[in-house]
């Protein structure tokens, strides 16, 4: 398959989980099946882009009509926002807070590994989209999975941190000031994670 076919069916793949999210399709047992799709296709589309020329998806669909191009919109708010919908507004919960059973130890286990996997990877000097992102968006995953209620103090700042990396082009860096703010800003809301337990 060549790069602008496979780029055109991760784009209409995006946007039909999107249309499904935005649109309330989702039962609440199927939004952790999005949630890991939507991740999936998002990495996709970021190896596939790092290889191509074009630093336009949409470049691809010129032979689209006005309706298909604001259908695959749907799926470029996906890619700005770099992570799935139930992430970025704390969807996915299935953390069960009046039963204290082994699954529920596990899931918060989870969530505790992500942080410091993530914390030790800031103070080990990762500052690139492709070795911050994933872990960052892990984080928010695990976590948004053990917390009942739709925030916890400081997840606001890593989704904004996580929207902001996402952003970043392939050989960008993130500056050791801004290291040093996102580990403040992910050791707070490690903090406020466990406030909430």
């Amino acid at each position: 398959m060549s790069d602008k076919a496979e780029l055109y069916s991760i784009l209409y793949s995006l946007a039909t989980l999107e249309r499904a999210f935005m649109h309330g399709s989702l039962e609440p047992s199927q939004k952790l099946e999005y949630a890991s799709l939507c991740d999936d296709l998002l990495e996709q589309y970021h190896s596939l882009t790092a290889t191509m020329d074009s630093t336009d998806p949409l470049s691809i669909l010129t032979f689209a009509n006005n309706d298909d191009i604001t259908f695959f919109k749907l799926a470029l708010r996906r890619i700005k926002a770099g992570v799935n919908g139930c992430t970025e507004h704390n969807h996915i919960k299935q953390i069960n807070p009046d039963n204290n059973n082994n699954a529920n130890k596990k899931i918060i286990a989870e969530a505790t590994a992500a942080f410091i996997t993530l914390l030790d990877a800031i103070k080990l000097g990762y500052n690139t989209r492709d070795s911050l992102h994933p872990l960052l968006a892990n984080t928010l995953k695990s976590a948004g999975k053990v917390i009942v209620n739709n925030d916890f103090k400081g997840r606001s700042n890593l989704v904004q941190w996580l929207i902001r990396i996402n952003k970043m082009s392939i050989t960008e860096t993130l500056e050791e000031g801004d290291l040093k703010l996102l580990l403040d800003d992910v050791d707070s809301a490690y903090s406020g994670f466990f406030e909430e337990l």
